[in-house]
């Protein structure tokens, strides 16, 4: 019986490690710059293309936005969810608009959704759903005020007109300004 010495490499297992890791870098620097170029790309080219593209890289980031430390990912996934809802709201297609909005994760930090949410069923007249959606807004992460001033103005009634009519003009995606029109807040 053999009982020789065992021998770890750790330089060869730290420099794998380190290569992985830089490679991940990439990665996620590409998902966010291929992001980018979708949003610029919307009203740009054609809708079905847009929207297979968008498809694609939901895949993709989807894949990668698993555990805590991909936040930038999480943000680039839902906001990938979010370009196909408008799409498929703009197209006319409700039931792909509340599928892929019904995608986005980690929703209390993504506090888009609850906001269109809450729009959209107060403009179906569904106030029980509209007033759900509210409340998860509440409890969601807040990282844009503009979005605030709106829904303190929806359910409250509390912010000033010309206030809001700043908020409202920042928007400027379609569904955004549908939903602000059939809720008469424009």
């Amino acid at each position: 019986m053999n009982t020789g010495t065992v021998q770890i490499m750790w330089k060869e297992i730290i420099v794998g490690f380190i290569i992985l890791y830089l490679l991940r870098i990439v990665l996620d620097v590409y998902m966010i710059k291929k992001y980018e170029k979708l949003l610029k790309l919307f009203g740009v080219i054609e809708m079905d293309t847009l929207k297979l593209e968008a498809e694609k890289h939901l895949k993709l980031c989807n894949f990668f936005s698993v555990g805590p430390w991909n936040k930038a990912i999480y943000w680039t996934y839902n906001g990938l969810c979010w370009l196909l809802a408008t799409i498929s709201y703009v197209e006319d297609d409700e039931y792909d608009f509340l599928a892929y909005l019904g995608k986005v994760k980690n929703e209390q930090e993504f506090e888009m959704k609850s906001f269109v949410l809450a729009l959209y069923y107060r403009s179906k007249k569904d106030f029980n759903q509209a007033r759900h959606y509210y409340d998860v807004y509440l409890t969601s992460k807040h990282v844009n005020n503009d979005i605030g001033v709106i829904m303190d103005s929806v359910w409250n009634g509390k912010a000033k007109s010309e206030l809001v009519a700043e908020s409202v003009k920042k928007f400027e995606n379609p569904v955004l300004r549908k939903l602000f029109a059939e809720n008469h807040i424009l």
